[in-house]
């Protein structure tokens, strides 16, 4: 899986635009300990699935878009007010919904720090 945060991977509390984009990949039926891009153009659910920090590691789900047209396997959020409210190291991970069951991305993690005031 491929995780993009813009030009770091740190990000901080309260950051408003930070684009989160997952790649959905699948074993290579030629070569199964390979990894490739699924196709999941035909997908009606897509999901990233975030987990704070916090002591209850309460999960958010955000509904997600392609970042083309679904054939790169890869789906995006962009955060909003509210999303990166906790400061520490996150995880998430996408899913999507096709006809044929779902799918996950590998989990990632990354860091939201405090801000210096």
């Amino acid at each position: 899986m491929s995780t993009t945060l813009g030009a770091a991977r740190t990000v901080r509390l309260n950051d408003i635009g930070v684009v989160f984009t997952v790649t959905i990949l699948e074993p290579d039926p030629a070569d199964p300990t390979e990894l490739i891009v699924k196709d999941i153009s035909a997908a009606t659910v897509l999901e990233i699935i975030l987990q704070k920090p916090n002591p209850d590691l309460t999960k958010v789900v955000k509904t997600a878009v392609f970042s083309t047209d679904g054939t790169d396997g890869k789906i995006t959020f962009t955060s909003i007010a509210g999303d990166l409210d906790f400061a520490g190291r996150w995880s998430l991970e996408g899913e999507v919904t096709l006809p044929t069951g779902q799918f996950r991305s590998d989990r990632d993690r990354f860091d939201v720090e405090e801000i210096i005031e």
